[in-house]
């Protein structure tokens, strides 16, 4: 008995009915197999590779006249026409829209057989196409939302911050829905599904999704404009952070180019959104003095320049000591004074430079904040300094981001 595979007419069908294991199987059986030629190339199998399997490589009319013909589609009119009379037709055929069809093929004579209404049954399951593509459907239905979808489905945590997983909402829990399920949080979404069958629900939990009734589902809209809402709130932070360090940035380039940083008793950096410029105690004191230097007067003018070009932003200034005792007596008891009596030198000389005062805070840190160890001369040299911290208001600014994560969590 002769068997052919037809390739589709339709350019989208990348399916064939016939693979070259199969074609292993109905020689076996007693069948002697034709293929048309380059009926399996778009589903990647060659004619060669049927021909190894046992097949032979026909035309398309020598197909159309075996005893039995298998497709994927139905065939044309033109290919029904030409079937042989008394064959049989095999394939996924959908008798309920190709009524014309059926019609032409009662008239030839020729009996067909549709897979897809084939009973799910145990002793059918071999034949079961609609499970088989039902999964690749569900399967590729995610990979195809992907590509629209234009961004990554994990989360992903980078150094420019943090894109949330995307969230995907399967309606249906079916052979289908049930494989988009395990292929979307496999590729690291958060996952959603619903089906009207609450039997479904263990399914779609054991693969990771999170099941919504149909009650549930009724709100979904809401639930998304919700998860949206806070994704934007989230946004909104992560932009409100960038643009604070864009202007801290700015803020260091500007002191940079006004002190000058070839300067080794001159230090500009920033750390955490906060900008450091720490200046070296001979620079700005006579050993155990607290009172300001001229050159440090030039320096300090220039930073006062930097500080009132940006009224939004806070001054702090740091004295710091090492930890040799202070013997220099007179109204200073200790490396506490000196420290203080330093920062509230500096934080004058920039209020005479007309920097405001309210922004302007003082504060002595002694020796309990060292950069080195107090163990050598050199070191206890790096150790005293003073630092002059310039920072936004950053009540302010968390005030607003301790509201929008309030806001956020409710």
């Amino acid at each position: 008995m002769l068997l052919s595979a037809i390739k589709e007419n339709d350019n989208n069908e990348t399916r064939v009915s016939i693979s070259p294991e199969s074609v292993k199987l109905f020689s076996r059986l007693g069948f002697e197999v034709i293929i048309e030629n380059g009926a399996g190339e778009t589903s990647g199998y060659q004619n060669s590779n049927y021909e190894e399997a046992g097949a032979k490589i026909v035309t398309r009319s020598e197909c159309l006249k075996a005893d039995v013909c298998l497709c994927v589609r139905m065939p044309s009119t033109d290919d029904i026409n030409n079937l042989k009379s008394n064959s049989l037709l095999i394939g996924i055929l959908n008798p309920y829209e190709n009524k014309s069809e059926f019609s032409n093929l009662n008239k030839n004579k020729i009996s067909s057989c549709c897979m897809e209404l084939i009973p799910r049954i145990s002793r059918a399951q071999s034949m079961d196409v609609l499970s088989s593509q039902a999964n690749l459907a569900g399967y590729r239905s995610v990979i195809d939302a992907a590509e629209q979808f234009g961004k990554a489905f994990p989360m992903m945590m980078t150094a420019a911050g943090t894109v949330a997983a995307a969230k995907v909402l399967i309606v249906g829990a079916g052979v289908a829905g049930l494989q988009a399920i395990a292929t979307a949080k496999r590729m690291g979404a958060i996952v959603f599904a619903t089906d009207v069958r609450m039997a479904s629900k263990e399914q779609v939990e054991s693969l990771g999704g999170k099941f919504l009734t149909v009650e549930g589902a009724e709100n979904l809209e809401k639930t998304l404009e919700s998860i949206k809402e806070k994704d934007l709130k989230i946004t909104r932070i992560q932009d409100a952070l960038n643009r604070k360090d864009s202007v801290t940035f700015a803020l260091v380039t500007s002191l940079k180019k006004e002190i000058g940083i070839n300067d080794p008793d001159i230090e500009v950096n920033v750390d955490k959104a906060v900008v450091f410029i720490s200046l070296s105690d001979k620079l700005l004191f006579k050993s155990g003095s607290y009172q300001v230097s001229e050159r440090a007067k030039e320096i300090l003018g220039k930073v006062a320049t930097v500080v009132n070009g940006k009224p939004d932003f806070e001054c702090m200034v740091e004295g710091h000591t090492d930890n040799l005792t202070y013997k220099a007596g007179g109204v200073l008891l200790d490396n506490w004074d000196l420290s203080v009596k330093r920062a509230t030198s500096i934080v004058r000389v920039l209020k005479d430079l007309d920097v405001n005062p309210s922004r302007l805070i003082a504060a002595g840190r002694s020796y309990f904040d060292p950069l080195v160890d107090n163990d050598t001369a050199e070191n206890r040299s790096i150790n005293r300094r003073t630092r002059i911290i310039i920072m936004p208001k950053i009540d302010q600014f968390y005030d607003m981001i301790e509201k929008e994560m309030q806001s956020f969590s409710n």
